[in-house]
C-alpha cells in the first residue's frame, strides 16, 4: 500500500505486478492544476470528472492509471516524477 499526501489531497493506493497503478475508492483529488500540470494530466483529470470517477474531490471507485507517476500527477494536479515506497 502505499500513500500520497499533499497540500489538498490524501491518496492511498497500490503497486500491480503489470507497473500499472490502482487508487482506492475515497482518495481525495486537488482540484487546482499547477502550470507544471501537463496536458495529457488535464485531460485525464477532465475525464474523472466527466466520468463521475471523481466527485466533490473524491475518488467513487478503485481507478487504475499507467503509472504510479501519473496517478499521483493527477491526483495533486502536477507533474510529479518522484515516488517512494
Amino acid at each position: 500500500m502505499l500513500h500520497l499526501a499533499g497540500k489538498k489531497a490524501q491518496a492511498k493506493g497500490y503497486l500491480k505486478d503489470d507497473g500499472s497503478f490502482v487508487v482506492l475508492k475515497g482518495s481525495t483529488f486537488c482540484a487546482e492544476e499547477t502550470k507544471s500540470c501537463q496536458g495529457f494530466l488535464k485531460e485525464r483529470r477532465a475525464e474523472l470528472l466527466s466520468l463521475k470517477q471523481v466527485v466533490n474531490g473524491k475518488f467513487t471507485q478503485d481507478v487504475e492509471f499507467n503509472s504510479p507517476s501519473s496517478a499521483a500527477g493527477c491526483i495533486l494536479g502536477a507533474c510529479f516524477s518522484k515516488w517512494q515506497s
